[in-house]
């Protein structure tokens, strides 16, 4: 990720020379400001700071995530199974080994549906079958809070759709905590059986700490 540096305006006066590092901050400061560099000033709605896409794969990592956000963002476009495991739970997992290992207890979700504690948190319904039309797919937003905080229970709040193979448009609307002050530093997202087919997931980071 770009830096961004802070050019004071003592530097910027009249008849003080364009010094190599003045213009390298000049070119540099936009791209930094788009890529969410933490030392930048805030910008919402920029460019994602990552973006994984699936290609027959096992999950969709999301590992250093940044330091000094309170809330960050991911968008799901796309997402499906690979054929033939349309009885699927499409879930996201987390980490604060950045990875090496993911937690397996405590996430807590309340829904349309009810509530419960698992292993994972359930993005989309846990006795649910996916339409096998190839045109079909999951899309949505979760939005979590206080993943880079040392002090504070981490949360999760979101809504995905998708077609059923009813075949019926489904909605789930979802919030979720787990107990952790842990400062949580990779996400995965995965399919409960099988490896996702396509479709990607961007990261945003919306707001600094």
């Amino acid at each position: 990720m770009t830096t961004f540096t802070t050019l004071p305006d003592s530097s910027l006066t009249q008849d003080k020379p364009l010094t190599q590092s003045i213009a390298r901050a000049l070119r540099d400061n936009p791209k930094a400001m788009a890529e969410g560099d933490a030392t930048a000033p805030e910008v919402v709605g920029v460019s994602p700071l990552d973006r994984q896409a699936a290609s027959n794969s096992a999950s969709l990592v999301f590992d250093n995530l940044p330091n000094g956000y309170d809330v960050l963002e991911f968008d799901f476009v796309g997402i499906y199974p690979v054929s033939p495991n349309w009885s699927n739970t499409l879930v996201m997992e987390i980490s604060t080994d950045n990875g090496s290992t993911w937690l397996n207890s405590g996430y807590q979700i309340v829904h349309d549906g009810g509530s419960e504690s698992s292993s994972y948190w359930a993005l989309t319904g846990t006795s649910n079958t996916f339409n096998t039309i190839t045109a079909n797919s999951i899309n949505g937003r979760v939005t979590t809070f206080n993943f880079s905080s040392t002090t504070l229970y981490k949360q999760i709040e979101g809504i995905m759709v998708w077609l059923s193979s009813a075949p019926a448009l489904l909605r789930k609307r979802f919030n979720g905590q787990i107990n952790d002050v842990t400062k949580m530093t990779a996400v995965r997202f995965r399919f409960t059986t099988g490896n996702i087919a396509s479709g990607y997931i961007s990261m945003r980071r919306v707001r600094p700490s």
